[in-house]
């Protein structure tokens, strides 16, 4: 989608009426591949689902939020939607335990896959945001398609960090300003306490 105006209605929508836009789009996308795959045709949706469609794009959005037609059928999701179209349709969705996977590929950054993988609310970013260290490359640099036993620890450390910065109620995007002691200051002056924290999530950081 090239049309920014297209996109600003399309977030403004998700936004009115409390939507994910990770998880619309993701939606939006799967149904569109299916649309041109023949899976789903424009008598399912009412009119033609095609990339590069905008107006299609803010339509079905709009009948996502309303649960309106094919909305309906979209709106829990690309694995209840898949449930229901049937036809393979599962085949196309980009999901885990049922959430909608962000922008970012597993198959260029294997510890992002890793957490989508294990997060326990499915493909889930902010479970643990080894993008930082894979694509951005702060505060440390590491190989994004190292697939070792290395990987899986820094992963782990990731998911144990971003539960810290969670409970300290912070948006993820402060770590690359605030780093891990910070946060284990700030834990400890909350809670009284800090043992926990610097010996298990932030000791080898």
């Amino acid at each position: 989608m090239s049309d920014l105006g297209a996109l600003a209605k399309v977030n403004y929508i998700c936004n009115e009426y409390g939507l994910d836009t990770i998880s619309v789009g993701n939606t939006i996308g799967f149904a569109m591949e299916l649309f041109e795959k023949g899976i789903i045709s424009k008598k399912d949706v009412g009119f033609k689902l095609k990339f590069g469609d905008d107006k299609a794009m803010v339509s079905m959005t709009e009948l996502i939020a309303k649960r309106e037609g094919f909305g309906d059928v979209l709106a829990d999701g690309t694995r209840k939607a898949a449930e229901k179209i049937g036809k393979g349709a599962d085949y196309y969705t980009m999901q885990v335990k049922g959430l909608e996977l962000p922008a970012y590929d597993p198959r260029g950054a294997m510890g992002i896959g890793l957490i989508f993988a294990t997060a326990n609310r499915g493909g889930c970013h902010v479970s643990g945001y080894t993008i930082a260290v894979e694509a951005v490359r702060s505060p440390l640099k590491v190989d994004p398609f190292d697939a070792s036993e290395e990987r899986v620890d820094l992963t782990i450390l990731f998911q144990d960090f971003y539960a810290a910065i969670d409970s300290a109620v912070n948006c993820i995007f402060l770590t690359f300003a605030v780093g891990a002691e910070e946060y284990a200051d700030m834990i400890a002056g909350a809670a009284g306490w800090d043992g926990l924290w610097r010996e298990r999530v932030f000791k080898d950081w």
